[in-house]
Order: C-alpha cells, then structure tokens, then sequence
C-alpha cells in the first residue's frame, strides 16, 4: 500500500519503509519545503524533521517555520568546520 504524504503528493511506501510512515524526513532546504512538511508533522504523518547539509543560517530560517529535531553532516577527524558554527548552532 501506498500513504500519500502532504498537499504536493509527496508519497512513500509504507510497505518499503518496514512501518505505516515516517519517523524523520531529512532533505535540503527549500523556500516552502519546511511550511509543508510541518503540515505533515500536523497530519501526524511524519514525525520529525531534519535538514541535511544545511549552514548554521538555514537551520536558523527553517527552525522559524517549524523546530528541526536533527541535522545530517558531515563531523570527521579531516572535518571540524562544523565545531565552530553548526555544532553550537544545535
């Protein structure tokens, strides 16, 4: 079966996923991707949001919208960039 996500027809297969829906939906930032997918967190379909690559000033836009629960980067021993600026930002 197939659950239709949002007002864009965002749609995931519950069946693919292991479970009936989303815990954490991660992606880029996008103008407006953050207002719907905060409908889909309304709707209980989605659960929590995170952002993916994002700069310490788009976790700060897009937590206005709604509260972004994780944040995927990358934080290694060749990358420390992220202790200055994103890790406190968190």
């Amino acid at each position: 079966p197939r659950i239709k996500l949002g007002a864009e027809g965002f749609e995931v297969s519950a069946h693919g996923l292991g479970c009936m829906g989303m815990s954490t939906f991660y992606g880029p930032f996008a103008t407006g991707s953050i207002g719907e997918l905060k409908k889909l967190v309304e709707e209980e379909k989605v659960k929590y949001i995170g952002l993916s690559e994002a700069s310490t000033s788009t976790i700060q836009r897009a937590h206005v919208v709604h509260p972004i629960t994780a944040a995927q980067l990358e934080w290694s021993l060749w990358t420390r960039d992220v202790e200055e600026e994103i890790i406190p930002t968190c």
